[in-house]
């Protein structure tokens, strides 16, 4: 497996390697920040939009990816990652190619919309020992394994984007990669897999290197 924090140059960016072989290479990005995020509230699948940090993290994001070839952008039908999918296909002069269920965050159940604080307040400090009705790890894997699946098959030897969130990505590479240390997926990150037969490698982990690079830079929750 190859794992990048930064990229390929060295300096944090990354470029499509040129193979005879065919290679699939999905982007897996996060959305941009929202209000729930900077309050450090538990979003779940409550359809919470950008915040203008948000918003500017995502053009950022997409300036980075503009020029680059891609072949298709996918996201969740949840409007903080579309608003993120959208900005993306545009820079890219492409139609967004739709948004699909699966790439939605794991539900938290009754947890949604709580802080810590709050959480604590409602049912104590082992709160995380009750039933809350948290969709199980092995369900969001599940469901993401199959999307990535299903879009490298639309797209043998192609390049995708796909805009989902913190969780789901983490998930997903836990499943993955079981090696790998987990780590809070930041906003707009970028984290590329490549697929060749029935082997995955990632070639990017959890780059928001154009949070720093293009503009002013920005502090990532």
């Amino acid at each position: 497996m190859k794992l990048e924090t930064g990229g390929d140059a060295g300096d944090g960016s990354y470029k499509e390697e040129e193979h005879k072989v065919a290679r699939t290479q999905l982007a897996l990005i996060r959305h941009g920040e929202t209000d729930w995020n900077r309050e450090k509230r538990n979003q779940g699948q409550r359809d919470i939009p950008l915040n203008a940090e948000g918003v500017r993290q995502a053009q950022l994001l997409a300036e980075r990816l503009a020029g680059e070839r891609w072949n298709a952008v996918y996201s969740s039908d949840l409007g903080r990652a579309a608003a993120t999918a959208r900005a993306i296909a545009e820079a890219l002069g492409m139609e967004l190619g739709g948004y699909d269920g699966r790439l939605r965050e794991q539900s938290f159940g009754r947890l949604e919309g709580t802080t810590e604080a709050e959480r604590i307040a409602l049912w104590g400090e082992r709160w995380s020992d009750l039933e809350h009705g948290v969709e199980t790890e092995a369900s969001v894997q599940e469901r993401a394994f199959a999307a990535v699946r299903h879009f490298a098959g639309r797209h043998p030897g192609e390049r995708i984007i796909m805009v989902s969130h913190g969780a789901w990505i983490g998930y997903l590479i836990d499943r993955l990669f079981p090696q790998m240390e987990r780590e809070k997926m930041k906003n707009t990150s970028v984290t590329m897999l490549e697929l060749e037969g029935d082997s995955w490698a990632c070639s990017l982990f959890n780059c928001a290197r154009h949070l720093d690079t293009f503009g002013d830079p920005v502090a990532v929750k």
